[in-house]
This record gives structure tokens, sequence and C-alpha cells, in this order.
């Protein structure tokens, strides 16, 4: 029998490529106030539901023009 193991983080790399933006603006990203990662080892990862969470709560900021 098979288990499927869904992941629960994202790599840094990962989620650059779900928000469309460099690998540096990621990992500065991940050093801002209220941004959902964590630090495993020498690893950052990223919870994928609470990364969402930020995404649609624009995290905590709006574009405006």
């Amino acid at each position: 029998m098979s288990v499927e193991v869904k992941p629960r983080t994202y790599s840094v790399e990962d989620a650059s490529k779900v928000l469309g933006v460099s690998r540096q603006t990621m990992y500065d990203l991940c050093r801002s106030k209220g941004f959902p990662a964590i630090r495993v080892g020498r690893r950052i990862r990223i919870p994928i539901e609470t990364f969402h969470i930020w995404i649609n709560n624009s995290g905590g900021n709006t574009y405006e023009q």
C-alpha cells in the first residue's frame, strides 16, 4: 500500500516560482517582518498554507497606482 505524502512547505525557489519573482527577491521577502518563513538548519522553508494566506492578504500591503 502506497501513501501519498504531500509537501507542507515550499523551498525558496518553489515559492519564487509561485510569485513569479527572482530567488533574491524571495530571500528578501523571507527576511521581512510578517513573512511566513522558517529556518530549518541552514534551509529556509515556507509553509504552503500560511504562504497562500499571506498572498491572499497581499502580505499586508496593497498595490495602488
